[in-house]
This record gives structure tokens, sequence and C-alpha cells, in this order.
């Protein structure tokens, strides 16, 4: 694919709306807002070599999609300059998609199976044994807390309001905002569903334990 002559600027006119810096200009060597212009511009740049069907390699394809997914809203710009708007409401539905099966991963690995065989063969655990078992074996934090997290980030209200401001910066119809719109919201009640059931999967574990789940909960957070 080859991308239209205006594309590039229409590109950083979008990042520019979106808060991201454009040029060197005022910008300090070594800064932060630096690196984030060197990032874009190579994301900018590898992108344009990636769709124009030459191969890239694992490395930086990696790269790229790190790059995609911490840039998220500037990866939507790209896709608005190079593929249009259905291209962009399908990369926000495959994301939204992608986001639901992770938040249910988060889920079904909250709890340590092996702390509940234990207390259903009888065996006594305390809130610290139940918090522990909860936390991650590497690093700080916990299992409902990075969960917590992970729906806050990408289900929240915060979101929400970043993802339609992202939209209507890109110039996007009101049949495309409507229909981003209604998928957002079902499955933002999706993942409430599924946080319901992850504090129901906690409160289980809390009463076969004996401890106190409010409690618990206030410990993980």
């Amino acid at each position: 694919m080859v991308i239209k002559m205006d594309a590039e600027n229409r590109f950083w006119e979008y990042v520019g709306k979106m808060g991201y810096p454009t040029s060197a200009n005022g910008l300090r060597y070594g800064s932060s807002e630096k690196k984030v212009l060197d990032e874009l511009r190579w994301f900018f740049h590898m992108k344009v070599i990636e769709i124009s069907g030459a191969r890239i390699g694992w490395v930086t394809g990696a790269r790229l999609s790190e790059l995609a997914g911490r840039y998220w809203d500037a990866n939507l710009a790209f896709i608005m300059v190079t593929y249009g708007e259905d291209a962009v409401v399908e990369k926000i539905r495959n994301n939204i998609d992608k986001y639901i099966a992770r938040l249910k991963s988060h889920k079904n690995t909250l709890i340590d199976e092996d702390i509940l065989n234990w207390i259903e063969e009888g065996g006594v655990v305390s809130m610290e044994e139940v918090l522990d078992s909860l936390r991650y074996s590497h690093g700080d934090g916990n299992r409902y807390k990075c969960m917590r997290n992970f729906y806050e980030n990408f289900f929240g209200e915060g979101m929400k309001r970043k993802l339609f401001a992202v939209l209507d910066t890109l110039q996007a119809t009101p049949r495309a905002i409507q229909q981003v719109k209604s998928e957002f919201e079902i499955a933002q009640n999706m993942a409430k569903k599924i946080m319901d059931n992850a504090e129901k999967y906690l409160k289980d574990l809390a009463e076969k334990a004996g401890i106190d789940f409010e409690e618990l909960l206030d410990s993980l957070l």
C-alpha cells in the first residue's frame, strides 16, 4: 500500500491535537518529550514501511506492537490517515475484544487453586496466607489490584471520555461515533460483570477460609 501525499501531515496534525510533541521546536534535548517525539517519528516511519509490504522482522514488529499499545490514540490517527474511518472503528472493536479477553484471563487466574484445595481438605489458613496466595511470585502487587487497575484503565469512564475525545480529534462521523459508543458500553457492562464475578470468587475464598471478606478486599486495594 502507498499512502497519500498528505497522510504524514494529517498524522502529525492529529497527534499534535492529542497533546503529543510534533517537532523539536522548544524541546530540551534529553527530555521525556524528546523521547516521545523520537518514538512517534520512528513509529510512523516503520508503519509506512510495514504497510508497503516490506519485511520488517520480528524484533521491529514487536517494537511496533509495543508502541501501538502505548500510543494507542496515535495508532488510531495512523489508521485514519492510511485506511480511513471504518478501519478505525474495526481497530477499536478488536481492542475491546482483546481487553475483554485479558480481563477474563485475570479473573480465571485470580485464585490460587493450591490454597483452595488445602482448605477443602480441611487445612487452616490465615488472612496473611490468603493475601500471600494472591500476590505475584515476582514483583510487587497482587492479582486482584492488577485486575482492578486493568478494568479502570480500559473500561472506566476516564477511558470512555478519552476515546471519544480522540474520535472527535480524528473528525469521525456521527455514525462511527455512535457505533463505537454502543459497542464500548456493551463491553463496559460485560467488564463490570467480570469484576463482579471476581469479587464473588474472593468472597467465596474468604468464607471458606473463615476470614473477613471486607478486610481482605481492603488489604488487596
